[in-house]
């Protein structure tokens, strides 16, 4: 089923499948997952809640909100765009959640590891 999704958002966007199923996404996911990693280290402290996992999830879901006006100015172009447009939300909202728990949880174990070293150091 997703297959036929992103084949039929595809063809409404008149994307490629080299460029619209492989190199796009990975390459995307790779600046985006940057992006939100970068900002996570900068402004840590900043960011309304103490779990990383959760600042995460909502630093995610900013480039979510950043990836829906570029995904409504894109579906506008077509005869069919609130139709397009649900269906590029659909694909986004699942790998934007994991991209933050990801981030997060690889945050979380970095900290955690980085503690352990500096209590075992001082001992």
């Amino acid at each position: 089923m997703n297959a036929a999704l992103m084949a039929e958002f595809r063809a409404a966007l008149s994307i490629p499948y080299i460029s619209g199923a492989i190199v796009d996404p990975l390459l995307g996911g790779l600046i985006i997952s940057c992006c939100v990693s970068y900002f996570l280290l900068r402004f840590f402290d900043k960011i309304p809640t103490k779990n990383p996992i959760l600042k995460s999830v909502i630093l995610s879901f900013v480039a979510l909100g950043i990836d829906f006006i570029l995904l409504g100015v894109a579906a506008s172009r077509t005869i069919d765009a609130p139709h397009v447009f649900l269906i590029g939300v659909m694909l986004n909202i699942p790998r934007f959640l994991l991209l933050g728990i990801v981030i997060g949880y690889l945050y979380n174990e970095r900290a955690h590891s980085y503690s352990k070293e500096k209590n075992e150091f001082n001992q």
